[in-house]
């Protein structure tokens, strides 16, 4: 399939979909920093860049019909995420989700597929997810949606993303998706679906085994830049013992949580008094794009931040893509920022493995 990379970032949706056999003819980044590695990763030489998808005219989408057979991407989250002011479509950022609609309105590939972050389905009351799943239904196309969580898919990221997935409704002959009755938002969501879209079956079955542990990803040896000061780290920690285990402060009735070799700690804020769920159990937390967030317990019972190959790794993408990003003249800080934005490669590969 021919396929178009929307808000592309460094192309965690085209390393899934390439790994399947398909074809990147046309991608859209405005960051200058992603769109740099972008390039240094893929070849992109016979590729149109379209840019700023808000500025875009029918008429440039329409060069693509009939050539493209799936729209992918992500629109910026901020807007709808816990992390944020949560403003929506009052956010700029928010309204790019429509630029993205109205492209896939102009092109009418056969499939497209969106992620956001899972606090999209209460943004509002549960109206924005609902403004959302309208939107493309009446395009025309036939939706499923659920919430993968990258842990299972191979990479050792507690990482919760809503995935919607569309076909065409002149194509699908996919069976209605059955809805299990419940008081859960997805429940809910799934039930006011039925009524109101035509909710197919499309995406795969949710896996619930995690395969990887963080350990799996480190670097064998890393510069002692990355470890925490003994500053920090007392403002972090608990009387522990050295030799096993390290107390990890957060605002739980214990006061603590423990936390051992291999497992991850949430570094930001270690002063913060209304912190809890900072130790990722053999597994990291969610990367954002924001900060180095994450840190790890090492064997010596010392904690250091992730290095940016390892985010890359947590993201899916291989050592080879990373140096070659690296290499371009990226920074720490935008590779960092990089792994936060992009979509988990291991998940995109899972689901477009069932789309023909």
């Amino acid at each position: 399939m021919n396929f178009i990379d929307i808000c592309s970032g460094i192309g965690g949706f085209r390393t899934g979909l390439e790994r399947n056999g398909h074809n990147c003819i046309a991608f859209a980044e405005i960051d200058k920093y992603a769109i740099q590695s972008y390039k240094a990763i893929y070849d992109t030489e016979n590729e149109v860049e379209l840019g700023d998808i808000t500025t875009m005219h029918d008429s440039e989408w329409e060069q693509f019909k009939g050539n493209c057979d799936m729209i992918v991407g992500g629109t910026p989250c901020q807007s709808f995420s816990i992390a944020g002011k949560r403003l929506g479509f009052e956010d700029t950022r928010g309204t790019v989700f429509f630029s993205y609609v109205n492209a896939i309105k102009q092109v009418q590939p056969k499939y497209f597929l969106f992620e956001n972050v899972k606090g999209l389905m209460s943004h509002d009351k549960g109206n924005t997810i609902k403004v959302i799943l309208k939107a493309f239904d009446e395009v025309g196309y036939d939706l499923d949606f659920e919430v993968f969580n990258s842990k299972y898919y191979g990479v050792p990221q507690n990482r919760e993303r809503i995935y919607i997935v569309g076909i065409r409704k002149d194509l699908s002959d996919k069976p209605f998706k059955p809805v299990a009755v419940g008081k859960k938002k997805m429940d809910l969501l799934k039930a006011w679906a039925k009524v109101e879209i035509n909710l197919r079956q499309i995406h795969p079955q949710l896996q619930t085994e995690v395969t990887a542990l963080l350990v799996d990803v480190l670097e064998d040896e890393v510069d002692e830049k990355y470890y925490l000061s003994e500053e920090k780290t007392k403002k972090l920690t608990v009387d522990f013992d050295p030799n096993k285990m390290i107390g990890i402060r957060e605002a739980t009735k214990q006061g603590y949580a423990v936390a051992e070799q291999g497992d991850s700690v949430n570094v930001s804020y270690p002063t913060s008094k209304t912190r809890r769920g900072r130790v990722g159990k053999q597994v990291a937390q969610t990367l954002q794009a924001g900060e180095v967030n994450q840190g790890v317990v090492m064997n010596d019972i010392r904690i250091r931040k992730l290095t940016p190959l390892e985010c890359w790794r947590l993201q899916g993408f291989t050592d080879e893509q990373f140096y070659k990003a690296k290499d371009s003249g990226v920074s720490n800080s935008q590779l960092y920022k990089q792994a936060g934005n992009s979509v988990t490669v291991n998940v995109v590969d899972e689901i477009v493995k069932g789309l023909n």
